[in-house]
């Protein structure tokens, strides 16, 4: 990044042992170094490793896209800091870091919740697959369980909405494969089934006819249809 043509300065620390750490000014470093510059402008500050966490981390918040997981563990590893510095991470603490990235602390609450997903289900945060709200609910279920989920997703390529993550959650204790099969599974059973409003075919029978005695008739009059035609197969 330049500033009027010139090189904005990378922060370092000095090191314990010697030399210097970066803080903030990787990119810049590794894009000088390919255009084969040896030299870039620094400024030196003595940081605890607190302050060095939070300062990386709002130096890597500035990036205009960053995935969910690279989110998720930047408030994190801020959180962690400002607890160790001994400030109080109150609703009041969350909402003072929500601000500065134009969130709200019941936002950064669960973008921290990410963090407690297994690295399989967070990437598939990252890929959209799972929903950032589904996964908040889903970082509830422990490893074993969230392996299960996992094992589950892959074999049958459903990845849970919303409400399939809540009553995961609910489930919790008591998680299973056959249980998390059930909830998958019952949402693909239902976007793969077909109906037709009762209005639409009401007109072919009399008023006394219940929906089973139409939906009875509908199938017969398909199988005639079907062996008239000479169709070995499905419509």
């Amino acid at each position: 990044m330049r500033i009027n043509g010139v090189l904005e300065p990378a922060l370092v620390r000095p090191r314990a042992l010697g030399g210097y750490e970066i803080v903030s000014g990787h990119r810049r470093k590794r894009a000088c170094e390919k255009a084969g510059l040896e030299e870039i402008p620094v400024i030196i500050r003595e940081l605890t490793d607190d302050e060095s966490a939070i300062l990386m981390v709002d130096s890597n918040n500035q990036r205009e896209e960053l995935l969910y997981s690279e989110k998720a563990w930047a408030y994190r590893i801020k959180y962690e800091a400002l607890k160790h510095q001994g400030k109080k991470f109150s609703e009041n603490s969350a909402e003072q870091i929500g601000k500065e990235s134009d969130k709200s602390g019941r936002q950064i609450k669960r973008y921290i919740r990410l963090t407690f997903l297994q690295e399989d289900l967070l990437d598939l945060v990252d890929q959209k697959k799972i929903a950032f709200r589904a996964a908040e609910k889903l970082s509830f279920l422990t490893e074993i369980e969230q392996n299960i989920l996992l094992e589950a997703i892959l074999e049958h390529k459903v990845y849970p909405n919303i409400d399939m993550a809540e009553k995961l959650k609910q489930m919790s204790g008591a998680v299973s494969i056959e249980r998390v099969e059930e909830v998958l599974l019952d949402r693909k059973q239902k976007s793969s089934a077909t109906s037709i409003p009762v209005k639409n075919i009401r007109k072919y029978f009399s008023e006394e006819s219940s929906a089973e005695e139409m939906e009875q008739k509908i199938i017969e009059l398909l199988e005639k249809w079907r062996q008239e035609e000479g169709h070995e197969g499905f419509f």
